[in-house]
């Protein structure tokens, strides 16, 4: 066995040293662990891939910290510690934890002026826990610059004032908006989410486009038991509003009937698809004005109330195919053509009826013919056919409940008149 020497316990002391340096440092990571929400999670801002920023609440104080997990903002005004995190990090990625609740804001969050708004919570369809109460004025989520977007997935918010908008997606694109609830109890905001060419800045309309966004599983409605506002759950406001998705979403314009749950209104408002959504309102659940283009897979959109389930006002080229067409006064098309119905099931008064339909009837006696029809309306569009070709030409009539078929020439002790009925508004 060798000596111990100088030579051999400095190295040792060195590895003793060194050791307890990382020993001190692991204690003191894992002490700052153990505040709340302050784990060592992807969520909570350590490891690559973390949040720019995670956001946590304790008692009446907002902290947020950095993807490091270092403290960076705190103060207990929620709406300036989210924003001093978006203005840190242009674009970046901004995580409200649970800890969050119900908070309210009484500033917008707006995005850094070189940057998109990226914002994403904890909140699920059972436990909404990141829930953002917003008293305004103006936009809960807005852009401070065009051409950006406005991101956001697993949250609340809910306006508590008139004439708040929840969602200003003016200017936008390429957003996409995901599991996302907006509602209110009672509801007394006037927009939900707007989307417009015109983009403001201090009071100044810039006209721009707002295209590309992309809606998945977002509820914006009113509960059905609001009477008091009008509410517009979508509006989409002149400028270029193309191309915009709306998948599996719920917009409701609530009780009053002057609300609205979908309202497009712009010559340049095409080209936007509505998959498995439900629209509903008692004023207009639909209302399209001087827009066109547009297309509604399997939607379902139901006036309540005695409200009307679709009106297009000088638009055209819009789409409608399968789902549902329901309520009191259902569809007018007003100046709009070639607006299309295929394979919807549509009825008055949320009774199911048909937009097209085949019968036949046989008459020895008399020349006419009378079918009930169960269209949704008058017929618009009668073909017929017939066992028997002594007759020589026909016409029909149509009322709201039935088709009657008249013919001339010769008839046979028993003919049969078989007629494809439509009704196409």
């Amino acid at each position: 066995m060798k000596p111990i020497t100088k030579q051999t316990v400095k190295p040792a002391l060195k590895f003793v040293t060194v050791g307890l340096l990382i020993g001190l440092l692991i204690g003191a990571f894992i002490a700052y662990g153990q505040s709340p929400d302050s784990t060592f999670t992807i969520s909570s801002g350590v490891y690559p891939g973390a949040p720019s920023y995670t956001v946590w609440r304790e008692g009446s104080e907002f902290f947020a910290k950095d993807a490091n997990g270092l403290l960076a903002y705190s103060g207990t005004d929620a709406s300036a510690v989210i924003q001093a995190a978006i203005n840190a990090v242009p674009g970046g990625r901004i995580f409200l934890t649970k800890s969050m609740g119900r908070t309210t804001l009484h500033t917008g969050l707006v995005s850094a002026l070189t940057g998109n708004l990226n914002i994403e919570g904890e909140s699920t369809w059972a436990t909404w826990e990141s829930w953002l109460l917003f008293d305004g004025p103006g936009a809960c989520f807005s852009l401070s610059a065009v051409g950006y977007s406005i991101n956001l997935k697993h949250i609340g918010v809910e306006p508590l004032a008139t004439g708040l908008c929840a969602i200003d997606l003016a200017g936008a694109s390429n957003s996409r908006i995901e599991d996302v609830l907006i509602v209110g109890d009672p509801i007394n905001w006037a927009v939900a989410v707007y989307m417009s060419g015109a983009t403001r800045f201090n009071g100044s309309a810039f006209v721009s486009a707002s295209h590309m966004n992309h809606l998945i599983n977002v509820v914006c409605s009113a509960t059905l038991a609001e009477t008091s506002l009008p509410i517009i759950a979508l509006k989409m406001d002149g400028g270029v509003l193309c191309n915009n998705k709306f998948d599996h979403c719920w917009f409701g314009g609530g009780t009053n009937n002057t609300g609205k749950g979908v309202y497009m209104i712009g010559g340049q408002v095409a080209l936007n698809t509505f998959t498995a959504c439900t629209i509903w309102s008692a004023g207009i659940s639909l209302h399209i004005v001087d827009s066109g283009q547009n297309n509604f897979f399997g939607c379902d959109i139901e006036a309540v109330v005695t409200g009307k389930t679709v009106q297009i006002d000088y638009g055209s080229l819009n789409l409608f195919i399968g789902g549902c067409l329901t309520g009191s006064a259902n569809i007018t098309f007003g100046a709009g053509i070639w607006n299309k119905i295929f394979g919807a099931f549509m009825g008055p008064n949320d009774a199911w009826g048909l937009s097209e339909n085949s019968v036949s009837a046989t008459n020895a006696t008399a020349t006419t013919f009378v079918f009930n029809h169960s269209l949704v309306s008058t017929a618009t569009n009668v073909q017929c056919s017939f066992n028997f070709t002594g007759w020589t030409s026909w016409t029909w009539t149509s009322t709201t409940t039935q088709v009657t078929v008249t013919i001339t020439g010769a008839l046979p002790a028993a003919m049969t008149c078989y007629a494809k009925v439509e009704y196409a508004p």
